[in-house]
């Protein structure tokens, strides 16, 4: 599944529903690389460098802003900030 910011006045239909997420604090991965890269760094950031500098992951949902295309880019190089929450 996936996720998209919208203005309060969209209303869901069918498949596609309206869910308002919790706040609270997230680390966020910058990733400039392959989905397959990133898939790795992101393991890296949940079982890696959250426990090592004192943090827990939440069960929010992690978000995923994507700011280009990759299929678009000749080496598929995908620009995503992943945001994992993380217990305050």
């Amino acid at each position: 599944g996936g996720c998209l910011a919208v203005s309060e006045d969209v209303e869901g239909d069918g498949d596609i529903g309206i869910q308002n997420l919790p706040g609270g604090r997230y680390a966020v991965l910058h990733c400039e690389d392959t989905w397959e890269a990133i898939a790795a760094h992101s393991l890296r950031l949940a079982y890696e460098w959250l426990p090592a500098n004192g943090y827990q992951s939440d069960l929010r949902p992690i978000l995923t802003f994507l700011s280009n295309n990759s299929q678009m880019n000749p080496r598929r190089i995908a620009i995503v900030d992943i945001c994992m929450p993380i217990k305050s």
